[in-house]
């Protein structure tokens, strides 16, 4: 089919369908891929099983006659992962949309509105497509539920240093593991009242690992003044 066609169908595997293939393809690569294959591995309905076969034949993870690709071999792996996405955004998008939507910045909606025009799919269909075609573009294995990378800094958002009378410039990461240390905890040594129950409370400080020492000792300087401003 060529790519110009207006009424050309892209694939809209869901994110749940596609990492729990890829997990049974790294645990044993099957010798054929049939709609009863999918609704044994995946849990799903007949209907949806056979659905799916159709687009993962479009985009090479199996052949016609329904067998794995060496695609999917490379596809599988942490290594490979990233090249098989690209080949498959490749081969099967054209390039008006790789060029609209450039698959190092996915604007999820504005790929959306782009097959609703070239596909005249509904909003469900299309947001499918968009989804799918974000996930391709991502190119990374980590994306996976439950395996995404902890950022320690909010990287959206540029730090800002903001410098006081008088105190060490600090920034927003700075602020926020301040923000937790600050909470002023009574010394049970200099309590009035000895016959009364000690109380003991443990602090933890998580320190972001591209702090400054600036930032590191503005941290400390604030335990320093609201831990121990009583003594």
């Amino acid at each position: 089919m060529a790519v110009d066609d207006k009424r050309r169908s892209f694939p809209g595997i869901p994110a749940t369908v596609w990492w729990e293939l890829r997990k049974r393809f790294q645990r044993s690569m099957p010798a054929q891929v049939t709609p009863s294959y999918l609704q044994t591995v995946l849990t799903i309905q007949e209907g949806h099983a056979r659905n799916l076969i159709p687009m993962l034949k479009s985009i090479a993870l199996i052949s016609d006659d329904e067998r794995p690709t060496p695609l999917a071999n490379e596809w599988r792996t942490d290594e490979g992962y990233r090249d098989a996405c690209t080949r498959i955004l490749a081969a099967v998008y054209p390039t008006e949309l790789r060029d609209a939507v450039p698959p190092d910045e996915t604007n999820r909606s504005a790929a959306k509105r782009w097959f609703m025009r070239e596909t005249g799919v509904g909003e469900v269909a299309a947001s499918r497509m968009a989804s799918f075609y974000t996930l391709l573009s991502q190119g990374d294995p980590a994306v996976e539920s439950g395996q995404r990378p902890k950022a320690s800094v909010d990287s959206s958002q540029p730090a800002t240093r903001v410098r006081q009378k008088g105190r060490p410039a600090t920034s927003s990461a700075t602020r926020k593991a301040s923000a937790h240390a600050v909470a002023p905890i009574r010394n049970a040594d200099s309590d009035p009242s000895p016959l009364g129950p000690s109380v003991h409370i443990d602090v933890q400080i998580h320190i972001p690992s591209d702090a400054s020492g600036d930032q590191i000792d503005a941290i400390f300087a604030s335990m320093a003044k609201h831990l121990y401003r009583n003594q």
